[in-house]
C-alpha cells in the first residue's frame, strides 16, 4: 500500500470513528432527556445523531426516536421510525408491539392487523399479547364502523385554532372556555407552550376570537400545565387538572398531574386547592361534573383499574367535599385508555377510548343505561377518525364542539364545531350519571 493510499484510509477511519463518537454522545444525551420526560428535546438529539452518522446503531436510535414521539402523543409520526428500527434488525418487544398501533394511527388497518398477528406469534409478554389479540379481533370491524353513516356535520373553528394545541372546549353561560398551549414557557415533552385556560365571549353561535383572554390570573401559573376544566351548574365551582412541571419527571414519581378546585367569590376565582381524592402516585386528570354537582368523573391510572387510564367516579358529601372513589367498571373501562369524560344534560356519559373497537387512537363514544344495562355506542364518522378525537361538549342538544388532531387541521390539536342534522331528533333522558357500575376501594384516604 502506497503512503498516499494509507493516509487516505487512515483519514477515513478517523472520520468514521469521530462521527461514531459524536453520534454516540448525541444518542446518550437523547436517552437522558427522554428519561426526564423531555421528549421533544430528545427527538432533536436523536435526529442529530442519525444525521451525524446514519450507520451508527440505526436500530436503537430509530427505536428511541419512535418511542419519544409515541410518549408525546404523536403516534402517527412514530410509525416511520418504528419501521426503520425493525428494518435495521431491532426485535425489541415494545418496538414490534407499538408499531402495530402506529400503523393503526396512520389508518393502515390491514398492515396493523398483520403486525399484531406477527407480534402474537413471537412475543412472550402475556399482557401485550392479550392487547394484540384484542386488536386482531377489533380491526376487521373497522370497515363496518367506517360505513356506519351519521348525520353529523363538522367544521374546524379556524379563527380560534393555531399551529399549537387547542382542545377540551367548555360552553359556560355566555362564554367559551378552552385549553391551549399558549404560555411563554415551553413544555419540553412536546416543544409547545405550556397549557393554560383561556376564555372568549359567545355571541349566539359565534365565538368572539378577537376577544380571547386568560381565564383567570389567580388560576394561571406560568411553569405548569393547566387544562380540561369542568364547572358546577351555577358556574361558581371549577375543577381542573394541573401538573407536569416544566416537562420534567420527578424522582420516583413518573407522573405529577392532580385535580384542583377553585371557587368564584367576590368577582374572582380563588387560589386553586388540590382535591384530596388525587393520588400522589398516579396521574389524575380530565374531570367532569355531572349536572347534580355531586358526582365527579375523572381519569386515573391508579391501582385497582382495568389497565392504562380508567374513568373513575367520586361523590361529594353534604359539605361539598369529594370522596368515595369508585372505578366505573369493565363495561366502560378496558385494558387500554379511557379519557375525557363529559356528562350531557340528559345524563349520557361521553368519553374517548383506544380500548373499545375504533378507527385509530382515541375514538369518541357514549355510554347509556337501559334497564340496568350499560350500552356503549360509537359516535361514528366524521366525529371519529384514525387520529385522536376527544373532549366533546354540547352547546344545545344537537350542536357542540370536540377536539381532534386529525389530518387537515391547523396544527396540533384543533377544536371543531359539530351539528347533528338528524331531522327527527328527539330528546331522551338516559340518566347514567350518578350510577356506579363497579365499586373499587380508593387507594388513599379521601376527603
Amino acid at each position: 500500500m502506497s503512503k498516499q493510499i494509507f493516509f487516505m484510509v487512515a483519514c477515513l477511519l478517523a472520520l468514521t470513528f469521530t462521527g461514531c463518537q459524536s453520534a454516540l454522545q448525541l444518542y446518550k444525551k437523547g436517552e437522558k432527556k427522554s428519561k426526564a420526560g423531555e421528549y421533544q428535546v430528545a427527538i432533536d438529539l436523536y435526529k442529530k445523531s442519525l444525521a451525524k452518522n446514519p450507520n451508527f446503531a440505526p436500530g436503537p436510535v430509530n427505536s428511541s426516536l419512535a418511542a419519544a414521539y409515541r410518549l408525546s402523543n404523536r403516534l402517527r409520526e412514530a410509525a416511520p421510525f418504528y419501521e426503520k428500527a425493525i428494518a435495521a434488525g431491532n426485535k425489541e418487544d415494545s418496538v414490534l408491539f407499538y408499531y402495530g398501533y402506529a400503523l393503526k394511527a396512520q389508518g393502515k388497518y390491514k398492515e396493523a392487523a398483520a403486525q399484531f398477528e406477527k407480534y402474537q406469534q413471537a412475543s412472550r409478554n402475556l399482557q401485550r399479547k392479550n392487547l394484540a389479540k384484542r386488536e386482531v379481533e377489533n380491526l376487521p370491524k373497522i370497515e363496518q364502523i367506517m360505513n356506519e353513516k351519521t348525520a353529523y356535520e363538522i367544521q374546524n373553528v379556524n379563527a380560534l385554532n393555531t399551529t399549537a394545541a387547542e382542545f377540551s372546549p367548555v360552553v359556560q353561560n355566555d362564554e367559551f372556555i378552552f385549553t391551549a398551549s399558549r404560555k411563554d414557557q415551553v413544555y419540553k415533552a412536546n416543544g409547545l407552550g405550556m397549557l393554560g385556560l383561556y376564555r372568549s365571549p359567545l355571541a349566539g353561535d359565534s365565538i368572539k376570537t378577537d376577544s380571547i383572554r386568560l381565564f383567570s390570573e389567580t388560576v394561571f401559573a406560568d411553569n405548569v400545565n393547566e387544562g380540561t376544566p369542568t364547572f358546577s351548574k351555577d358556574g361558581k365551582t371549577m375543577i381542573f387538572a394541573r401538573g407536569n412541571v416544566g416537562g420534567r419527571v420527578k424522582k420516583n414519581k413518573p407522573t405529577d398531574v392532580d385535580l384542583y378546585l377553585s371557587r368564584y367569590k367576590d368577582g374572582k376565582w380563588t387560589e386553586p386547592e388540590m382535591l384530596k381524592i388525587s393520588d400522589e402516585n398516579a396521574w389524575d386528570g380530565c374531570p367532569a361534573l355531572a349536572t347534580d354537582g355531586k358526582t365527579l368523573y375523572f381519569v386515573s391510572n391508579r391501582n385497582g383499574g382495568s389497565g392504562g387510564l380508567d374513568i373513575w367516579q367520586a361523590t361529594s358529601d353534604g359539605s361539598g367535599r369529594f370522596g368515595r372513589v369508585r372505578n366505573m367498571g369493565t363495561s366502560i373501562n378496558t385494558p387500554g385508555d379511557e379519557m375525557f369524560p363529559y356528562v350531557s344534560d340528559d345524563g349520557r356519559l361521553f368519553f374517548s377510548s383506544n380500548g373499545h373497537p375504533g378507527l385509530g387512537e382515541l375514538d369518541l363514544l357514549v355510554a347509556t343505561r337501559t334497564a340496568g344495562e350499560v350500552a356503549i355506542k360509537k359516535m361514528g364518522v366524521p366525529l371519529n377518525s384514525s387520529a385522536h378525537d376527544f373532549g366533546i361538549t354540547f352547546k344545545t342538544p344537537t350542536t357542540g364542539y370536540f377536539s381532534s388532531n386529525r389530518e387537515g387541521g391547523k396544527g396540533d390539536d384543533d377544536i371543531y364545531y359539530f351539528e347533528d342534522k338528524t331531522s327527527d331528533y328527539k330528546i331522551v333522558n338516559y340518566f347514567l350519571a350518578g350510577t356506579t357500575v363497579t365499586g373499587m376501594k380508593p387507594d388513599r384516604k379521601s376527603c
